[in-house]
């Protein structure tokens, strides 16, 4: 699994500009992980395809965004003593404050029919949310940050989940992929700042500089709290290896998590929001 980009990215900082080029499909593999497959059946269904999620273990739905968070968040930091706040307070972590934005309380379903919800002009319907987005262009997208990005992923899901599938497997995957990207992404940030001396014998040294430059914002802020999607599929790799083995192993099964990673990738690859084209190879 790689992350390539073709043209030039963006810094990754939400609201500023990226200039898209044409992806480049460079395929690329995972020792020991590559072309690992849910139960290794043949008539596995390509994250990418619009069937994978209406599968029937999978399909129903409507589902709040905010269905059973505070039980999934005390289930993913069971064993984190540096997340007790979470388990106390589950609503306390970062990412509920977005995601409750995007509730059925917020933003009511409207509806079988899907007619206007007497709402006050306060609240909006989904199809209404669904609306808004849809008229965004590439630039108001690129406003958006990770914590925004991923709470849309999951509202747009949710509504054709059943919810368990949702709760207990893509919320769940959602909150260890935000964790990871928060961990690696200033260095990959970092990274693609000074890709073009990456054949320089100072390369290390000015990738160190580089990431030493942000130090004053991460040590305040998250990566996912003010750095859009840009640089989301990059982390893949080791989100599935090193994150997966020392987070995730025992939660979720690694090709769930390989096959989500893939899903949520393309995602964002379609809706503008990253240069990265994920790519999966047998190895």
């Amino acid at each position: 699994m790689s992350g390539n980009t073709g043209g030039n990215q963006s810094s990754g900082v939400a609201g500023e500009k990226k200039t898209r080029g044409r992806p480049r499909r460079i395929m690329g593999s995972m020792d020991g992980v590559s072309g690992m497959h849910s139960g290794g059946s043949s008539s596995r269904i390509d994250p990418s395809n619009e069937k994978y999620m209406q599968q029937e273990d999978r399909a129903g739905g409507p589902t709040d965004p905010t269905n059973q968070f505070e039980s999934i968040v005390r289930e993913v930091y069971e064993h984190e003593p540096q997340k007790k706040p979470y388990l106390e307070n589950p609503r306390s972590h970062p990412f509920y404050d977005y995601l409750q934005r995007l509730s059925f309380h917020h933003t009511p379903t409207g509806g079988a029919t899907d007619e206007p919800v007497d709402v006050g002009g306060i609240l909006k319907t989904q199809k209404e949310v669904t609306r808004e987005y849809s008229m965004l262009n590439e630039s108001k997208k690129n406003m958006m940050n990770c914590d925004q990005v991923f709470a849309f992923y999951l509202r747009e899901l949710a509504l054709g989940l059943n919810s368990i599938y949702y709760s207990h497997k893509l919320l769940k995957f959602i909150l260890f992929f935000r964790d990871c990207l928060n961990q690696y992404g200033w260095h990959k940030k970092s990274e693609n700042d000074v890709k073009e001396h990456q054949a320089h014998q100072d390369y290390e040294y000015l990738l160190r500089e580089k990431l030493a430059s942000y130090d004053s914002v991460r040590s305040v802020n998250e990566f996912t709290a003010i750095c859009n999607a840009e640089f989301a599929p990059e982390i893949a790799n080791e989100f599935v290896t090193v994150f997966f083995d020392d987070h995730i192993s025992g939660q979720l099964s690694r090709s769930e998590v390989i096959d989500l990673t893939q899903h949520l990738c393309h995602w964002l690859f379609q809706q503008k929001l990253t240069c990265s084209k994920l790519s999966m190879v047998s190895g």
